[in-house]
């Protein structure tokens, strides 16, 4: 009103504020919160460049159709919660008090009455009993301490596993893969592994983003995926009812703010290197015996920080220790970097120290375990186009993958040094007599690992 004069200019504003509004959110309720993230760009890339299924040529790989005759594959992921505020309490739920009572059994009135009985779950956040932790498969199951909250232990988040037959972790308990994917229809391979390693995000594991991670999360920087909670899949039965929670997506402020739990309706999970950046950790929890590790992450001061960091989880976790001494591989790393035109000899052990052989030890298990732990490393025995690859870029082979669009030749280099840095590990190499300890150790145990493999471990030259 001016001067007692209704301005139409001013309603006409307002209404298509309102208008604006309105449609406005009625869209966003329709939007899946990975619809407009950056996860799926990631995806793609990973897609094509590895082979994952979703070609012209190729369907989606879902989880559950992984060939059985390969290696079990173990996808890691972090889940970053915290741990429920009841985790561990077996007691009853406490009774609610009348008004609490009558509130609800109003509201179920409402909804039934506009249809939407389904959505209706209570005026509680979170529904009691609704996500209790589903008892992990008994191939997962291990003796280990009691799990505390992870932003109580500095780590601010959990190990999560995609595999074949199970997803989730331990405080949110394992869906199957199958009715996982039915929960979430975008979940396949290729998925899964852009996952792993989703490095960009609001919420990173033991990564504090501190104040900048309600601005990437209100700007939507996500590499990561929203999942369902596997403990409310409960192995193949989708929940009938929606919390409030689901209904004002309250699990996208509780994640901005750092502050998102192991019983909320869906969770967080993002890059495997926010916790452990090379899946080890979840072999060491199924206690193998034979474990080879390739260590790509971009360490430029090859400091191992990713190997120190889960023997130190290893530890503490699963009592498991692992002996393996890495350091001739830096010495021969550090070298090559102070002056990478000096030309080494090919008989030189210095092409030996791409990688190191060590034993796990296992809590009360008398059989050790052998682990080949390969690194990103050059000697200078490398194919002739990697050398010049090296040359040209500096910081081969510890580039960022913050850089998505990989050219054909940047593909090619790293592949030609994974490839050669295993055919390094796993060659016969004759016992002489100036072959010093070290060496001989080693070889003893490759040599080991091939008659634990059997004829496939002999057939390796």
């Amino acid at each position: 009103m001016a001067k007692g004069v209704w301005q139409h200019d001013e309603s006409t504003v307002l209404l298509n504020y309102l208008a604006i509004s309105a449609i406005v959110t009625f869209v966003a309720f329709n939007f899946t919160e990975n619809a407009n993230g950056l996860h799926r760009l990631y995806r793609d890339r990973l897609r094509q460049a590895f082979r994952l299924g979703g070609s012209e040529d190729q369907a989606d790989i879902a989880l559950d159709a992984l060939g059985a005759m390969a290696p079990y594959l173990l996808i890691n992921g972090t889940l970053n919660v915290r741990r429920a505020r009841d985790a561990g309490q077996t007691a009853e739920p406490p009774k609610r008090s009348v008004l609490v009572r009558a509130i609800r059994w109003v509201g179920a009135k409402v909804a039934a009455a506009i249809r939407l009985r389904a959505w209706w779950g209570g005026p509680d956040i979170i529904l009691p009993g609704h996500h209790r932790p589903i008892a992990p498969p008994p191939a997962v199951q291990v003796h280990s301490l009691p799990e505390a909250d992870p932003s109580k232990r500095g780590r601010n988040a959990e190990f999560f596993l995609f595999s074949k037959h199970f997803v989730g972790s331990t405080s949110t308990g394992y869906a199957s893969s199958t009715a996982m994917a039915k929960a979430e229809g975008q979940l396949d391979l290729a998925a899964a592994a852009a996952i792993s390693g989703a490095a960009i995000s609001s919420s990173m594991g033991r990564t504090s983003l501190g104040l900048l991670g309600p601005t990437l999360a209100l700007l939507n920087l996500r590499l990561g995926f929203w999942l369902p909670n596997p403990s409310g899949i409960a192995l193949g039965k989708r929940p009938s009812r929606r919390s409030w929670e689901d209904i004002l997506r309250l699990y996208l402020l509780a994640e901005a703010t750092g502050q998102l739990r192991s019983d909320s309706s869906r969770v967080y999970i993002t890059d495997g290197g926010h916790i452990d950046n090379i899946g080890l950790y979840q072999l060491l929890k199924r206690r193998c015996k034979l474990i080879i590790v390739v260590d790509a992450e971009a360490d430029a001061g090859v400091n191992f920080g990713a190997f120190t960091d889960v023997q130190r989880f290893a530890r503490i976790d699963l009592g498991v220790r692992i002996s393996l001494d890495w350091r001739p591989v830096r010495d021969a790393a550090l070298a090559r970097d102070a002056n990478r035109t000096k030309i080494v000899p090919p008989e030189s052990d210095l092409h030996l120290r791409h990688f190191a052989v060590g034993k796990i030890l296992y809590e009360n298990d008398p059989v050790e375990g052998i682990l080949v732990y390969v690194k990103a490393s050059v000697t200078g025995d490398e194919p002739d186009y990697v050398l010049d690859y090296e040359r040209r870029y500096p910081l081969f082979p510890h580039e960022s993958t913050s850089d998505q669009f990989f050219s054909e030749e940047q593909m090619e280099a790293y592949r030609a040094l994974g490839f050669h840095a295993m055919r390094v590990a796993l060659r016969e190499r004759p016992h002489t007599a100036e072959i010093n300890a070290e060496d001989s150790a080693q070889a003893s145990l490759v040599a080991l690992l091939k008659m634990r493999l059997g004829n496939q471990g002999q057939e390796i030259r």
